[in-house]
């Protein structure tokens, strides 16, 4: 058995860069709160490792409704895609720089706990 010894890999990367694990979800509060104001065509920068920094474009943005279990919450959804190796479309709802809702299209939905259904 070979004694291990540690490794250390830096990268650089732009000052606004959004720190994005993959499978960390939760990460994707930073990005709702990076996307108030976003327009189609705005370009956030990501660090997703190992990969290191990438894009995120905002494809489209419409305002939505979406129901809780105690009324109606008034939200805006962003499409936008992922430069990974492959682009990567993804759906993420907010309302007052909160994540409610996040969407990989064809793999996951994930709803804040007082979101009721599509």
């Amino acid at each position: 058995c070979r004694p291990r010894s540690p490794r250390f890999r830096s990268n650089s990367v732009s000052p606004d860069t959004i720190f994005v694990p993959d499978r960390a979800y939760g990460a994707y509060e930073a990005v709702a709160a990076r996307l108030a104001g976003a327009v189609p065509g705005t370009d956030l920068p990501l660090f997703i490792p190992p990969i290191g920094e990438t894009r995120m474009l905002v494809d489209d943005v419409a305002d939505v409704l979406l129901r809780t279990a105690t009324g109606t919450i008034a939200a805006r959804r962003y499409r936008v895609t992922e430069l990974r190796q492959r682009p990567t479309p993804v759906e993420v709802w907010v309302a007052d720089g909160r994540l409610l809702r996040l969407d990989l299209p064809g793999a996951l939905s994930i709803l804040r706990r007082d979101v009721i259904g599509p």
